[in-house]
């Protein structure tokens, strides 16, 4: 009896979360529709209206930005490409439009050069998202646990010695994506 409870309640929450999911979506669309037809202000009053119910994306706040570069609303623009950053560090048309849009900005200040560390550190850190670190993290740890098989149910010492070499370094490499997956939520939870 309560599988079945369990099995209907999970069954309507998958439902109800892809009719929100289908209703998000179907604003998108209509906020690039009016993008297209050149009516700024609508696009951005819808973009605005789905951020407002905690929707994470870049291409919205790509999007976005594009929508407050048409009204020349440069420091709008500006602050959605760098979010839009923030969650997809590899996007190529945000970080170009960003430049583009820092270009037109009246004040041209140099920034103090970064020290040569927390470059690296910035490199490692945006080089995939929170997800794509989480699920990096989930295949270190299962070949870890794959190599610890080889050490415990091995008979050769070569073998069990390799194993567990691999499987400790593995779970350590796993520790730090992890912890690069944590950084990277944390970061995008405290720019929301």
């Amino acid at each position: 009896m309560i599988r079945k409870i369990l099995l209907i309640s999970s069954l309507f929450l998958i439902f109800i979360s892809s009719f929100a999911n289908e209703s998000s979506l179907n604003a998108f669309h209509k906020a690039n529709q009016a993008y297209d037809s050149a009516n700024y202000t609508k696009a951005i009053g819808i973009y605005e209206g789905l951020l407002q119910e905690h929707i994470v994306s870049s291409d919205l706040h790509y999007n976005l930005g594009n929508a407050y570069f048409k009204q020349n609303q440069i420091p709008l623009a500006i602050l959605n490409y760098e979010k839009a950053l923030k969650i997809e560090p590899n996007n190529g048309d945000a970080a170009y439009n960003l430049k583009l849009a820092n270009e037109k900005t009246i004040d041209k200040i140099e920034g103090i050069p970064e020290l040569f560390l927390y470059r690296w550190w910035k490199t490692i850190f945006n080089l995939f998202s929170a997800e794509t670190w989480a699920k990096i993290t989930l295949c270190l740890i299962y070949l870890a646990v794959v190599f610890s098989v080889f050490y415990f149910f091995s008979r050769t010492v070569f073998v069990k010695k390799l194993g567990f070499y691999i499987a400790t370094t593995l779970f350590i490499l796993s520790l730090g994506s992890w912890f690069l997956a944590h950084q990277q939520q944390a970061y995008l939870n405290q720019m929301a």
